[in-house]
C-alpha cells in the first residue's frame, strides 16, 4: 500500500499496533509525517518504551481516542 486515505479511529488503531517506522514503510511516508498527521488530529502516539514493553509481554498504558474537535477532519490522507 503506498499512500492510504483513512479515518482518524483506523489511524489510531494502527499506530497504536505497529511502530510509526513500519507504518511509513507501507503508505510510503515518513514516520514524522505519520506522527504529524497525529497531533494535527489529536491522536495520542504510544510512549518511549511503549514498544519494548510490549514486546516483553508487559501490558503498556494505551489512552483512550480522544473526541473528535469540533471541526476537526475526520478522514485522512497519508502519503
Amino acid at each position: 500500500m503506498n499512500s492510504a486515505r483513512l479515518i482518524r479511529n483506523e489511524l489510531y488503531d494502527l499506530v497504536w499496533r505497529e511502530p510509526l517506522r513500519q507504518l511509513a514503510k507501507r503508505f510510503g511516508a515518513s514516520d514524522v509525517a505519520i506522527a504529524k498527521h497525529c497531533r494535527k488530529t489529536d491522536i495520542l502516539l504510544p510512549s518511549l518504551g511503549y514498544w519494548a514493553k510490549k514486546e516483553a509481554g508487559k501490558a503498556p498504558f494505551q489512552p483512550a481516542l480522544p473526541a473528535r474537535g469540533f471541526g476537526q477532519a475526520n478522514e485522512i490522507n497519508i502519503g
